[in-house]
């Protein structure tokens, strides 16, 4: 048996660190939240992909705009498939390289875009929005 620590193990571990004590709606902490993306993001998982790292996509997905995480702080503890899912969800991330490419920034339908572009980012967001819209009728039901 490999002791090793798997991709997603390791994100939770980061995560954790970063978010420590930081709520995200209500009564849930950031953890929480993340967890239940992690729980709606392997609903949508597909044989062509590598669920270790799409987990891993999806506990890290708000670190770069949430927290004082940057991209480089992720190259040294993952490999790029994981950075660039990560970068790719990512709105700050999205404004940055229009800024450096000396594109007019577009709208949030273009980030769409742009985020569509990786698969791990997508799924990814998908699940985010089934979790933030969940919870937004639980909301309003009461």
């Amino acid at each position: 048996m490999n002791n090793e620590e798997s991709f997603s193990e390791k994100a939770l571990r980061v995560a954790s660190k970063y978010y420590e004590g930081e709520m995200f709606v209500g009564k849930l902490t950031f953890i929480e939240y993340l967890s239940n993306v992690v729980e709606l993001v392997k609903e949508d998982i597909h044989s062509n992909i590598d669920e270790d790292k799409l987990i891993a996509v999806a506990y890290l997905h708000g670190v770069l705009e949430d927290t004082d995480c940057t991209k480089e702080d992720l190259k040294s503890l993952f490999p790029e498939e994981i950075v660039e899912g990560v970068v790719k969800s990512t709105y700050g991330e999205y404004q940055a390289e229009c800024r450096s490419e000396c594109r007019i920034e577009s709208g949030f339908d273009d980030f769409l875009e742009w985020l569509k572009t990786n698969e791990f980012a997508r799924i990814v967001k998908i699940a985010r929005l089934k979790f933030i819209f969940k919870e937004e009728i639980n909301i309003l039901m009461l």
